[in-house]
């Protein structure tokens, strides 16, 4: 209750400070001014005829004058009350800059280092290697064989299709065989190859049945790269039908980031950008690239899904890792001024434009991107423009106190209720309320301000 009270009295001085500062020179040596009613300078909706206090706060009512700031807003204040509201002004500047983009990403395997070995045939396992998902392997390693009754056939065809081109070529080369034939033997041994790589026959077994002219129990199944076992579908025992996924391995020594991007900060992405990725686990950086590819909308998280190519060596960066990206924008040149010197409501963004020595006008205007304090402004300024870069929070509350003199009197002719006091029909909006209510607040605020005394 007493930091809400100190915080209230703070506001409450700021408020009446600016009150006391901001009125213009012009308009006070100008035409008579005349008293229009009494206001609170923290609750611009509690008018009316007398002096008094404020019923909410306790502030001292101050007199609204027709000699109030000008019909565009504008207010005075003289080098002095700048310093001490500490109101500092600056030239609207132009020009290009760039901006650090720091994104969430997740590591995914490159898809084009990710093998799947499928069974080619029907069959079922006999054995099964000693490696499991997470396993390192290396090309051309065993990973398991099972039994094929079906591949037996083709098995023998090419043992008969290996032996008849053996006998081919050798009476090729004693004159006594055209080479067309051999030709065709040659060719029916091919047709005997290409079944092999659909059934997963491995080289290196194809070879070893070239040498020994026998029949293998079991196929073996190779890896066919160095990389890590991502999936295992295999168990001794096992039965599979054919087209399954036995195994999948992927080549790690490259892999793909996949980062979040907001739809605003996307137009200042393209591919081919350098980027750093960050493992905060592994307190590692390492350098990649953002892929030719087309990002991907994420309907869920609302972003677009960036991919960023990343050489990974000592695998420091393993699947479905959550790592930090970060990517250097160009931005485009605009005019920017310093986010403090933007006073943001949500509906509505207003700057204060210095229009002559000490003199300040509000001015709406439309801000565009944001690179760390400055924010770019698409329509409302021009380059060179003198803006107060700070200081405007005073400048903003003297402007929504002090209505012009038209809308005040405007107020005034508002019908009072019984307590004597008007509302206002500008500033916060309508302060209408009964006599016991008001005699209520007034209490409460007497024996807060007592106990914080």
């Amino acid at each position: 209750m007493k930091i809400a009270m100190v915080c209230l009295l703070s506001c409450c001085a700021a408020a009446l400070c600016i009150s006391r500062f901001a009125i213009p020179e012009a308009a006070a040596k100008g035409s008579h001014s005349h008293s229009l009613g009494y206001r609170c300078p923290m609750h611009p909706a509690v008018l009316q005829d007398g002096e008094g206090t404020c019923p909410i706060c306790g502030m001292k009512l101050v007199p609204v004058t027709a000699s109030g700031p000008a019909s565009d807003g504008s207010l005075a204040v003289t080098p002095d009350q700048q310093k001490t509201l500490g109101i500092a002004v600056a030239r609207v500047e132009r020009a290009a800059s760039s901006r650090m983009l720091r994104l969430p990403g997740r590591v995914t395997p490159d898809e084009t280092r990710v093998y799947r070995i499928n069974a080619g045939v029907e069959g079922s396992f006999r054995d099964v290697a000693a490696v499991t998902t997470g396993s390192h392997v290396r090309k051309d390693q065993v990973l398991g064989s099972y039994y094929a009754p079906a591949a037996v056939n083709t098995i023998q065809l090419f043992l008969l299709n290996t032996a008849g081109y053996d006998r081919a070529a050798k009476k090729k080369s004693e004159g006594s065989l055209d080479g067309e034939n051999v030709d065709l033997i040659s060719s029916n041994l091919q047709q005997r190859l290409i079944q092999f790589e659909n059934l997963g026959v491995s080289k290196r077994q194809r070879n070893e049945m070239q040498r020994t002219r026998r029949i293998p129990d079991t196929i073996e199944v190779v890896s066919p790269v160095d990389g890590f076992v991502l999936a295992r579908n295999a168990s001794p025992g096992f039965k599979f039908e054919r087209g399954m996924e036995l195994f999948r391995i992927a080549d790690l020594r490259r892999v793909w980031v996949t980062a979040d991007v907001f739809p605003q900060d996307a137009p200042y992405v393209r591919a081919g950008m350098p980027a750093l990725v960050v493992a905060p686990e592994e307190s590692s950086t390492l350098s990649g690239r953002v892929a030719e590819a087309l990002p991907q909308f994420d309907s869920q998280s609302r972003t677009l899904k960036l991919r960023i190519e990343v050489d990974n060596p000592g695998f420091v960066l393993r699947p479905d890792m959550f790592v930090d990206v970060q990517l250097s924008a160009e931005l485009p040149e605009a005019l920017t001024v310093p986010t403090d010197a933007i006073v943001d409501t949500g509906l509505r963004r207003t700057v204060f434009v210095e229009t002559a020595p000490g003199l300040f006008a509000p001015r709406n205007v439309e801000t565009g991107f944001r690179n760390g304090d400055r924010v770019a402004i698409v329509r409302g300024l021009s380059q060179g423009e003198r803006i107060a870069t700070s200081g405007v929070f005073f400048l903003d509350s003297e402007t929504r106190m002090k209505a012009p003199a038209s809308g005040a009197t405007a107020s005034l002719t508002s019908s009072p209720d019984p307590t004597g006091r008007r509302t206002s029909g500008g500033g916060a909006g309508p302060f209408q309320k009964s006599s016991g209510d008001m005699q209520a607040e007034e209490a409460a605020a007497h024996t807060s301000a007592a106990a914080l005394r």
